[in-house]
């Protein structure tokens, strides 16, 4: 079973287009989708709309919420460059023992999209869901 942990930027995308893709991580038999209460506040501040905030709500009520007790940003390597931002996402998906951290960040993460770091490969969205063989989206 995967450990899936989510991005604010895949919440606020699905959130954003209820009918978008990425709705298809939430679908996936085989995964376990979590997230950081930091990432779904993240989400919820990119959100001014009520309907969306009211769908970002609804898919936070299918996701585990972790929250941490002391930043997670401890837990990335030191070699690993990210804004301070995205520090405790990263950290907290290592600290969760996640698999993957699906992400559609591409000036942060896109460096790192496809390499393992500390036991969690990074991976934009619409590569995991072609590697689990649900992509639907353009090729």
């Amino acid at each position: 079973m995967d450990q899936v942990f989510l991005d604010a930027s895949i919440l606020v995308s699905v959130a954003w287009n209820p009918k978008s893709v990425l709705r298809d991580l939430w679908q996936v038999d085989t995964a376990r989708l979590f997230t950081s209460s930091l990432a779904a506040n993240e989400a919820r501040a990119n959100l001014v709309v009520p309907w969306r905030k009211q769908g970002l709500e609804g898919l936070l009520g299918e996701v585990t919420i972790a929250a941490f007790d002391v930043n997670p940003a401890s837990k990335v390597p030191e070699s690993v460059q990210l804004r301070a931002k995205d520090r405790p996402i990263l950290g907290a998906a290592i600290a969760l023992q996640a698999t993957h951290l699906i992400t559609s960040d591409l000036r942060d993460f896109g460096p790192y999209f496809g390499q393992l770091l500390r036991g969690v490969l990074i991976l934009h969205p619409a590569e995991y869901l072609k590697r689990k063989g649900i992509w639907r989206g353009r090729p």
